[in-house]
């Protein structure tokens, strides 16, 4: 599947970038072959990684995220996406992986900032709620 998946990838893009507090994340952007699809993946330095699928529905661009990324990075999270063509606004769905804080830090805030429903295990529910 793996050999089959990299097939599929064009205009792999990375960029580097420092954002205030001095924090490094390291971002690259992958269309999907034959699609108006992107996948971008931040990470981060110590922790907090995520990725966002991007795609156009009803004239506008919106991002389904998988996890969100650590709440260290609250102050930097909303300039980092915009400065990479993501509007917190259009973020349609958040689909968390597992409650560790690096992977469900940010949930909240995209959330509020999107009306995006979160979807997660039943298990940790209560925890994101």
């Amino acid at each position: 599947m793996r050999a089959s998946h990299r097939q599929h990838k064009t205009d792999k893009k990375n960029k580097s970038a420092r954002r205030s507090g001095g924090n490094p994340c390291s971002i690259t952007r992958e269309r999907l072959k034959g699609t108006d699809a992107d996948l971008t993946s931040f990470h981060f330095l110590h922790d907090g990684n995520f990725y966002v699928f991007s795609y156009e529905k009803g004239g506008k661009r919106n991002h389904t995220f998988i996890d969100t990324g650590d709440f260290r990075y609250r102050d930097q999270i909303v300039p980092i996406l915009t400065d990479n063509g993501i509007d917190p606004a259009n973020i349609e769905r958040i689909i968390i992986s597992h409650r560790h804080p690096d992977h469900s830090g940010l949930a909240e805030i995209l959330a509020r900032q999107s009306k995006a429903k979160i979807l997660v295990h039943s298990n940790f529910r209560a925890f994101v709620e």
